[in-house]
């Protein structure tokens, strides 16, 4: 056997595992609109983010009300919570890809932005993955009307997307 059909046949065993590792998973939006910080919230630096930190609610965020349609305003917390389910293997920690889409922003610096992308630990137990992604409004600068976008992706597949219209009151 030559070297280069070894390797094909490499390549190929790895990627019908890394298919067949994905396939079954299934996702949903459990819930999306306006939610409040339920305890403590940890900061993180995320220089990729148009504030350049990420918020984490350690007792998980509460939704306030479910709607699409989010007031431009300090203070305002969006987005959704989400399901990963059927995850195979042992409990573990998985890396969960976190995309968001947004009109441009520019930030003080004169720099701009029009999304950014994190990807995320996130507990496996029992075979699912519970999570939240969204957007805090902390800074003038972010205040920008239209349409917003998260999509949840585990292992390259779409899980779960929302749009959000923000409107200037």
């Amino acid at each position: 056997m030559t070297m280069k059909r070894l390797y094909t046949l490499v390549f190929l065993a790895i990627t019908c595992v890394a298919i067949a590792s994905t396939q079954g998973i299934q996702g949903k939006i459990t819930n999306f609109g306006i939610f409040r910080s339920a305890s403590k919230e940890e900061v993180i630096k995320s220089p990729q983010t148009p504030s350049g930190v990420t918020r984490v609610d350690v007792g998980g965020p509460i939704l306030v009300c479910a709607t699409n349609i989010i007031p431009a305003k300090i203070g305002i917390l969006f987005g959704m919570s989400y399901e990963i389910s059927n995850v195979p293997g042992p409990d573990r920690v998985i890396d969960v890809t976190k995309i968001a889409r947004h009109p441009r922003i520019t930030k003080p610096d004169g720099t701009t932005t029009d999304g950014f992308t994190s990807i995320e630990k996130q507990p496996v137990l029992g075979g699912k993955v519970e999570g939240f992604t969204g957007y805090g409004f902390d800074h003038d600068y972010e205040l920008v009307a239209g349409d917003w976008e998260f999509e949840i992706q585990y292992g390259g597949q779409t899980i779960g997307t929302q749009k959000f219209t923000v409107l200037k009151e």
